[in-house]
């Protein structure tokens, strides 16, 4: 029989799931952040690990920030990926919001085991994962300054038009919620 001062200090399931799961995060943001300063080192670029603004601690998340608006996501245990590290590019959106990374299973995107140490994480991501992502994310940016260049001409011949009609012009940000 347990004495009532064991009871008290006794630890409740919910408080260990939320004291594991914090101690996961710390270890994982820990790990990330030796990755983001050793893949630094490796491509000669700065690169910092951004923890999100609310941390889940059972999937622990965050994103490798590059230099030129470079990102990958990182997510430890993700679906199906028990025991490993899965990264992937992520894309900018164009002056209108849109989107042109495709669907999440076309991305540039790798695994790796999460108790790999640091360096070769970041040796992995410099050769599996950075040449394909740089690649995609050369072309959506292409594809991305051709829109922009489109609507910027959509616009254009809109407001000469409303000129030559008396109607009133628009600026890009009228444009857009039109």
């Amino acid at each position: 029989m347990q004495s009532a001062t064991n009871t008290a200090q006794a630890e409740t399931w919910e408080q260990r799931q939320e004291r594991e799961g914090r101690e996961r995060l710390a270890w994982f943001n820990d790990k990330m952040k030796n990755v983001a300063a050793l893949l630094g080192a490796y491509t000669s670029e700065p690169w910092a690990w951004q923890e999100p603004e609310e941390p889940a601690l059972w999937n622990p998340s965050g994103s490798l920030v590059g230099p030129d608006d470079k990102e990958i996501h990182a997510t430890l245990d993700g679906y199906r990926k028990q025991g490993r590290i899965a990264l992937s590019g992520t894309y900018p959106r164009d002056k209108a919001g849109r989107y042109y990374g495709g669907m999440q299973n076309q991305r540039a995107a790798i695994t790796v085991a999460a108790d790999k140490c640091e360096g070769k994480i970041a040796r992995e991501i410099k050769s599996r994962l950075l040449p394909t992502y740089l690649a995609e994310l050369a072309k959506i940016r292409a594809r991305i300054k051709q829109s922009d260049d489109h609507d910027a001409l959509l616009l254009e011949t809109y407001n000469k038009t409303a000129a030559a009609v008396g109607e009133p012009a628009y600026d890009d940000e009228t444009w857009r919620k039109k």
